[in-house]
């Protein structure tokens, strides 16, 4: 199930960044690596609300349990 997750992850035309509970990036696809314009090592680790342009990057941790 895995290998199939990975691949689908991989090919996907649509962006996929899955984030922890808090909106950390744990993983980030190809697609949504070209949609952002970002490499992955600038990306892992950091808040997903990176990617946001404000205000929405100062709301949200608003919208989210802390």
């Amino acid at each position: 199930m895995q290998t199939r997750y990975q691949s689908i992850f991989e090919t996907s035309l649509d962006g996929i960044i899955p984030i922890t509970d808090r909106g950390v990036i744990e993983d980030i696809n190809k697609s949504a690596l070209e949609l952002f314009g970002f490499e992955k090592d600038e990306l892992m680790g950091q808040n997903i609300k990176i990617l946001m342009p404000e205000p929405h990057r100062s709301d949200h941790g608003l919208f989210r349990n802390n």
